[in-house]
This record gives structure tokens, C-alpha cells and sequence, in this order.
């Protein structure tokens, strides 16, 4: 049975409230576990400096040296064992990320250099001045599952009608923006923004093939646009005259 609007919104807020209640469980479960072992009893043992980056049961570790990691890592999985919790075999292992490393050492060092944390994949790059910083990209399987959502989504609003299809498009991009537009992301969002483009103009193709089979006519790309020219998905300025039209005049 389909659900009304007002049904589907308060199904959303109490799902909502569960994942708030869960990550507020699980930091309280993990500060115990993890936060305090690390600053009682693993930092004092430590030959150099170290530290510790966490998001709810998502954490990275930084040392200065290479024994420390791995002594770390032989007794992490016996840390988390005797609270009945375990770690994940593919997010888990040891990363050389080091900005500078030697001829030599690339060649010996069998470590990967990049990781994925909390949906970004961090890099070393160079800014502007050309100073050394780590970037931040979208993960590449973050990226596809986004643009696969978008797929499925542009699908099931192939009978809408246009307006709504970009007003929702817009609010789904919008929510990739803010939590992916950072500083060095550009090329991701663009990629992004390309992809959406493309799934937002097969179903603005079907709103025109309605608008004839119902003799209403079709206006092509005017409010909402979503054709080549205005693919992020923006609405066409006032006085301007969308793609479709310019290309009928020509």
C-alpha cells in the first residue's frame, strides 16, 4: 500500500532520530573503547608522536614511525575482541602517507599510499603557492553509488513534470554540494554535475514526448532547464531564451 506524503515525511524524521540516537550509542561506546585507551595507555608507550581522528565508530591513526603502527595494530583487534567488537578486514591496514619519501623507499615500500575516510579519499597535492597540503577527494565508490542514486531517481520521475523533476534534482545536488564541496573537489563535483546532466536530460525527453502526445506542446529547456548548456541543473535566467529555442530559430 502506497503511502500519503504526510506518512512518507514522518517515516523519514523518525528514521532520522534513530540514526541520531545510534551515532550518540556508539561514540559513548567508542570514547570508552577507543578514546581513552589510546590517551591512557597507548600514547605514553609510543617512540614518537601520534594521533587520533575519529567520527563515530570510523577512527584513523597517525604515527611517526612505522614500528608504532604495527604494534598498534596487533593489539587493536584484541582491544576491541573483549568488548565484542571486531575490525573491518577491508577498511582496515596500514597506509605510508608520507609527503616526501625517497627514490628508494617507493621502490621498497609495498604500503598503499592513499585512504578513503568518512566518504573522501586523502591524497597529498600541492596548493596554489605551491605549498604541499593533503587533498580531499570524493571516494570513487561514493561517487558512483551518488550518481547511481541519481539514476534510479531520474527514472522514477520520468512521468513528472519538469518543474518537479529539477526541483528535485536541485535539492538532491544541493545535499551532495554541501557535504562534498570542500577546497581541491572541484573536478569530482564537476564529473558529478556531467552524470546528473546527462540522467536529468533523458527525463526532461520524456517530458516533452507528454507535453505532444497530449497535443499540450512543449516549451523545450525554458524554467527548470536541463539540457546541455544549463546541466547544473540551474533555472534560465529571465530574458534569456533556452537551448531548445535557439536551436529551433537556427
Amino acid at each position: 500500500m502506497p503511502l500519503s506524503a504526510h506518512a512518507r515525511t514522518a517515516r523519514s524524521g523518525s528514521m532520522v532520530r534513530r540514526r541520531r540516537a545510534m551515532r550518540r550509542i556508539c561514540s559513548r561506546i567508542f570514547n570508552h573503547v577507543i578514546d581513552q585507551w589510546y590517551t591512557e595507555q597507548v600514547r605514553p608507550r609510543l617512540r614518537g608522536s601520534s594521533s587520533l581522528v575519529r567520527f563515530c565508530d570510523d577512527f584513523v591513526m597517525l604515527f611517526a614511525h612505522k614500528v608504532d603502527a604495527e604494534r598498534v595494530l596487533a593489539v587493536l583487534d584484541k582491544r576491541l575482541g573483549k568488548f565484542g567488537l571486531q575490525l573491518h578486514p577491508d577498511k582496515t591496514r596500514l597506509v605510508d602517507f608520507r609527503p616526501r619519501r625517497s627514490e628508494r623507499e617507493i621502490e621498497e615500500s609495498t604500503l598503499p599510499t592513499t585512504f578513503n575516510f568518512l566518504g573522501f579519499t586523502h591524497v597529498w597535492g600541492k596548493s596554489r603557492k605551491g605549498a604541499v597540503v593533503v587533498r580531499q577527494l570524493t571516494a570513487k565508490d561514493r561517487l558512483a553509488r551518488s550518481l547511481k542514486a541519481i539514476n534510479q531517481r531520474c527514472k522514477r520521475m520520468l512521468h513528472w513534470p519538469l518543474r518537479t523533476q529539477h526541483q528535485r534534482l536541485c535539492r538532491v545536488l544541493k545535499g551532495h554540494y554541501a557535504y562534498f564541496g570542500i577546497t581541491g573537489n572541484f573536478k569530482r563535483l564537476n564529473l558529478c554535475i556531467i552524470k546528473c546532466a546527462g540522467s536529468g536530460r533523458s527525463g526532461c525527453r520524456g517530458g516533452r514526448r507528454r507535453a505532444m502526445l497530449s497535443g499540450q506542446g512543449t516549451s523545450g529547456c525554458s524554467n527548470g532547464s536541463l539540457c546541455r548548456r544549463h546541466g547544473s541543473f540551474m533555472p534560465t535566467p529571465p530574458g534569456e531564451r533556452s537551448c531548445a529555442t535557439k536551436n529551433r530559430m537556427r
